[in-house]
């Protein structure tokens, strides 16, 4: 069974990208990232002084979920962060490494069924956190990134109930990550900052 729910998360002057701003505290002022006043982006400049200061973005993690408990996941659900748009470099990223991005280090941002068959997938519920948006421009990438979405999306609905969150609140993302006891990560900062804060509170598991 198959769960999609659409979202645009964007600020209008900056791209609302917050790994980068807690990464690159001092330049990330300089960029309009408090349009919205109550984003996590913008409350973390406010009340810390250093870039990745996980202690402050932890506090914030536990006070937004005081205030909005539903963002916190099922304990038996896997959260899955897929960080695709243009991590899908080919049309075949899900079966082929060679069809994913790579960084500098050459891990790939896609990740393909022999990793995911490496991770403790369980029988869901799963809940996958989609980025589809940053840096696609071609109809080549959009068609190369639909058909990853629908091998990965078919792959987990084999194994339990499916909920697709694309493109949604990046801070609603960002806590439910955080918060999850189960999480599974592809590439991109943006899930390993939210894993990695995650350390740092009470899951609840």
């Amino acid at each position: 069974m198959l769960f999609v729910v659409l979202h645009w998360g964007f600020v209008s002057v900056c791209p609302y990208r917050l790994s980068d701003i807690v990464g690159h505290y001092h330049t990330a002022r300089l960029c309009n990232a408090c349009e919205k006043t109550s984003a996590l982006a913008c409350v973390y400049l406010t009340e810390s002084t250093k870039p990745n200061d996980l202690t402050v973005l932890a506090r914030l993690i536990k006070e937004r979920l005081d205030k909005q408990p539903w963002l916190r996941e099922p304990r038996k659900a896997t959260v899955v962060h897929i960080r695709a748009a243009n991590g899908i470099v080919g049309p075949n990223c899900f079966h082929d490494d060679a069809h994913c991005r790579k960084n500098r280090s050459n891990q790939t941002y896609g990740k393909g069924k022999a990793y995911f068959d490496a991770q403790p997938i369980g029988a869901g519920p799963f809940v996958i956190h989609v980025t589809t948006t940053h840096n696609v421009y071609t109809a080549s990438q959009r068609s190369w990134q639909r058909q990853y979405l629908t091998d990965a999306i078919e792959y987990f609905s084999e194994r339990g109930v499916v909920v697709v969150k694309a493109d949604g609140d990046p801070d609603d993302a960002f806590v439910s990550i955080a918060s999850a006891c189960t999480v599974i990560l592809t590439g991109g900062g943006f899930g390993r900052l939210a894993h990695r804060t995650g350390g740092l509170i009470d899951k609840q598991c």
